[in-house]
């Protein structure tokens, strides 16, 4: 996740309007992605986009293997410990005798979270854009 200032460009495919989307544009915002594209006489517009409705509106532009790849995932792996108790009983049972009773404690020791996509490619830096390339580094 993208917890800063950053900008990211997409180039248009006919050569007109390159288009930036600038996220967390500033404290108050954090929830909102700045568009920019220029017009015809190269003057700048912008929109301000909910990041959920932008989401959204990617998420349904997909296919289903492309909706998986964006889902996300927390990926948590555990360490098992094993230990064995010994208890002397003192009553119902014969006096001095040793229960022994096996405990086992699942501990996380690693939790990962991320796209479904990413996590599965594991990409080194950058953000991984299905469809796309590493745009924010």
């Amino acid at each position: 996740m993208i917890t800063s200032h950053n900008i990211a460009t997409l180039s248009d495919k006919r050569g007109r309007h390159d288009i930036e989307f600038e996220v967390n544009p500033g404290d108050k915002e954090s929830d909102l992605v700045l568009i920019s594209m220029r017009d015809e006489d190269g003057h700048k517009i912008q929109a301000a986009v909910d990041l959920k409705q932008l989401y959204g509106l990617i998420f349904s532009l997909m296919g289903p293997e492309e909706q998986a790849d964006m889902m996300p995932v927390r990926q948590t792996t555990m360490t098992t410990f094993h230990r064995q108790h010994r208890i002397s009983v003192k009553r119902d049972i014969k006096k001095g005798e040793e229960l022994v009773v096996n405990c086992k404690v699942d501990v996380p020791t690693v939790i990962t979270e991320g796209l479904s996509g990413i996590m599965k490619r594991k990409k080194s830096s950058g953000i991984y854009i299905p469809g796309g390339s590493d745009i924010i580094k």
